[in-house]
């Protein structure tokens, strides 16, 4: 039997923003059922990947595969779920938690059909999943900004997609909703979801992760078992030893998980330190040019219809 091929891969891939390079030679993969927290300083490219992963932002050069399928041939886009950096989940219009849910069914049914009650159950299912059946018929402008990025996750989950792409849910969001999305992030775990999540802090979900990316300066700076916070800060510096032995706190003890013959030490991309190239990190302390964040402002993709995260970063 063929082995199945990675959800999303990313061969040698470069990102070009504004004539610069904003992602340089990115080569990493998330098998189905992965957990995979992508972390590191803000300008570090964590959201550029994420939406080159998603095909919202085209790259310059490399290869980008969802499901063994080139990203620029695949048209199953009810497979992916993606919430956007720091977006709303109101567009202006007024609209109930219920309706907004809803919307996520459209990549299954189409636009103009009527919903099913197939789409009235993916759709309560969705809401019990973020915690938010009560708060169904409540307008949406109605909730706290951490209820309506649990909104925008049951929207993504309202279209049963195979993977999930979250770009910064817990950024801006008090503890008590940071818990609640780490609950829901937890069950849909549970049930075998593929979920890429992008994160300044480990926080809530540390226990959920099975693989840590570590960006920096646009390239992968570690791709490997999960890393404490003060291992990911580490990460975050040039120069630094990419092991994880290396950014244990002084006096502890090796991670019983690191001895065990089932996984293999974790590494750094060999391209992830460049002779010659020492003070890069000097002449461009972040991966965009100016006026632009590692989100392409204005850029809105097929996955989500126009409240994405361009707007954030204005």
């Amino acid at each position: 039997m063929s082995q199945a091929p990675p959800v999303v891969a990313t061969d040698s891939i470069t990102v070009e923003l504004g004539g610069r390079a904003v992602l340089r030679d990115v080569s990493v993969s998330v098998d189905a059922g992965e957990f995979v927290a992508l972390m590191g300083p803000n300008g570090s490219g964590k959201s550029t990947l994420v939406r080159t992963m998603t095909g919202l932002l085209p790259a310059a050069s490399g290869t980008v595969r969802l499901f063994g399928t080139e990203v620029e041939r695949f048209r199953d886009r009810s497979r992916l779920g993606y919430v956007p950096q720091r977006a709303g989940a109101s567009s202006g219009v007024p609209a109930s938690v219920a309706e907004v849910v809803t919307s996520g069914r459209i990549s299954r049914r189409g636009l103009l059909r009527p919903a099913r009650q197939a789409d009235r159950r993916a759709v309560q299912e969705a809401l019990e999943v973020v915690g938010l059946s009560d708060r169904a018929r409540d307008t949406v402008t109605a909730l706290s900004g951490g209820q309506q990025q649990r909104v925008l996750i049951a929207r993504a989950l309202a279209a049963q997609p195979d993977v999930f792409f979250l770009d910064e849910p817990m950024a801006g969001v008090d503890l008590p909703n940071q818990q609640a999305l780490a609950d829901a992030l937890g069950l849909l775990a549970q049930r075998g979801a593929t979920i890429v999540l992008v994160v300044h802090e480990i926080g809530a979900v540390g226990d959920l992760i099975d693989r840590c990316i570590v960006m920096r300066d646009g390239r992968v700076a570690y791709d490997g078992l999960p890393l404490t916070e003060l291992q990911v800060h580490a990460a975050h510096l040039p120069g630094i030893p990419l092991t994880v032995e290396d950014h244990l706190p002084h006096g502890a003890d090796h991670p019983d998980h690191l001895d065990h013959p089932d996984h293999p030490e974790p590494h750094a991309q060999q391209h992830a330190h460049h002779p010659g190239d020492e003070h890069a990190h000097e002449r461009a302390p972040h991966d965009c040019p100016p006026g632009h964040s590692d989100v392409a402002p204005g850029v809105v993709g097929p996955l989500d219809g126009g409240d994405g995260d361009a707007g954030g970063r204005r």
